[in-house]
């Protein structure tokens, strides 16, 4: 059975789901802070402002993508015309990453089997003891660099 949400519930949802925060929505719908942290443990007033988030969402998308020619061209523009070596860089590097995907720094790692490891007890190995050996790469792997 779904439960009816009154007036200063919706009111509540509208205001969380645009960014507002909890204490303030408390202040402006006339409740104390806890009200709302109870009202966040009712399913349909954690439901609506998911759907009222989502829907805010789609309106600043929309918004987005009415000026998105004339944001493209002014970074176009910056690319190709600004003074600033780095300024052009900047743009340049923006427009291809959104276009292409931002890259990443790999790098091929190998696992080292039971065979292949150091034959002095707990003695970490080291890359020297790596090329000695070499041992060939039995499962190739490609670790992000930046987002370590």
């Amino acid at each position: 059975m779904k439960k009816e949400l009154h007036e200063k519930q919706l009111n509540a949802i509208e205001l969380l789901a645009s960014g507002i925060s909890q204490t303030d929505v408390a202040k402006m719908v006339g409740v104390d802070t806890r009200t709302i942290t109870r009202w966040k443990a009712i399913p349909e007033f954690r439901e609506g402002i998911n759907i009222a988030t989502e829907e805010a969402k789609k309106n600043i998308d929309k918004r987005i993508m009415q000026y998105a020619d004339t944001i493209l061209a002014e970074l176009y523009n910056l690319a190709t015309k600004a003074k600033s070596e780095k300024v052009r860089l900047d743009a340049s590097t923006y427009l291809i990453n959104r276009a292409a995907g931002t890259p990443i720094a790999k790098v091929e790692t190998r696992e080292v089997s039971d065979k292949d490891k150091n034959k002095e007890g707990d003695k970490e190995l080291t890359w020297e003891d790596l090329e000695q050996n070499e041992i060939s790469p039995s499962n190739d792997k490609v670790i992000d660099l930046k987002n370590r």
